[in-house]
């Protein structure tokens, strides 16, 4: 008897999720749009989107703040310089610290590491000792995803003549999207060989006893190196993205701008200028004028 009551109970719950799953069908039929919300869908668009904020093209929300002059995509020019200009390090050599995330058996995994930029193809060069998790991680899959952020540091100011507390907008970031590859000297085609010597002479001129590796020959570098019991590898990046906050407040006072050149400065705002010929000039807009630059500019390769 117990046992047929539990059969029919059984029965009773299936049919009931049957009737419901017709009932969601008939549903999304019938208004797909707000059955995909009601379940927990969004459209792509609507996902970063807040009330009265256009967060695509604007900065501000409709009639507050400043001008807005659009959407404006940089060049690929003037995308590799900003990258360059940030990650060139304290001392201008582009070694800098990055949040690595690699993954394994489809688990991510994040940690720090050291790269140094080549600055003609904007790839990362590295060393390592053996069997470190992430070089295990990145043997098995090779995809890779790296941040770098400056953060937020003590006595920033917008520009001497409108000092403020610091604010996110002096924090920005780079994100690199790439794959690893292990570089074995010793198994390289003639044609590499000069390429990579040269990767490691780069990336060598950045450390303590950089006259040690100076003085060697290519030769002998390249002798040196297929003996080495580090392990070499490169990040080949296919995406490259510039995240700022200040690209949609490029003030004339020099708000939010500091840390880049001023001849980056003046080809940004030149770019804006192109772009946009109705901004007759951004030094004339006051404090309160902004652009419309993209928040993230993306480099693809």
């Amino acid at each position: 008897m117990k046992k047929t009551i539990a059969m029919l109970l059984a029965l009773l719950i299936a049919l009931s999720c049957t009737a419901a799953a017709f009932a969601d069908d008939a549903a999304a039929e019938e208004d797909p749009e707000a059955w995909a919300k009601a379940n927990g869908y969004f459209k792509g668009e609507d996902y970063y989107m807040q009330p009265g904020v256009d967060a695509v093209t604007s900065a501000t929300e409709s009639g507050v703040g400043g001008i807005n002059f659009g959407d404006i995509d940089l060049s690929d020019e003037l995308k590799k310089e900003l990258i360059l200009e940030y990650l060139k390090g304290a001392e201008n050599n582009y070694r800098e610290m990055y949040q690595i995330a690699t993954a394994y058996n489809n688990v991510p995994t994040i940690g720090s590491v050291e790269y140094v930029m080549d600055p003609a193809d904007l790839s990362l060069f590295g060393s390592s000792e053996s069997n470190t998790a992430k070089l295990n991680n990145m043997a098995v899959n090779p995809q890779v995803d790296l941040y770098w952020t400056r953060q937020i540091r003590e006595g920033d100011i917008c520009s001497e003549e409108m000092p403020i507390l610091p604010t996110y907008f002096m924090s920005y970031g780079v994100e690199i999207t790439g794959t690893y590859r292990n570089i074995v000297f010793a198994e390289l085609s003639e044609e590499e060989i000069p390429v990579f010597v040269g990767k490691a002479r780069t990336y060598f001129a950045t450390l303590s006893n950089t006259a040690k590796y100076a003085e060697m020959s290519d030769e002998e570098l390249y002798d040196y190196l297929c003996k080495s019991p580090m392990n070499f590898y490169q990040i080949v990046p296919s995406r490259i993205v510039v995240t700022s906050p200040w690209f949609l407040n490029v003030f004339d006072s020099g708000y939010s701008r500091q840390f880049i050149s001023e001849e980056l400065q003046n080809k940004l705002l030149e770019a804006v200028q192109e772009q946009y010929p109705e901004a007759e000039s951004l030094t004339a807009m006051g404090a309160g004028g902004a652009t419309g630059l993209k928040t993230q500019q993306t480099l693809t390769f």
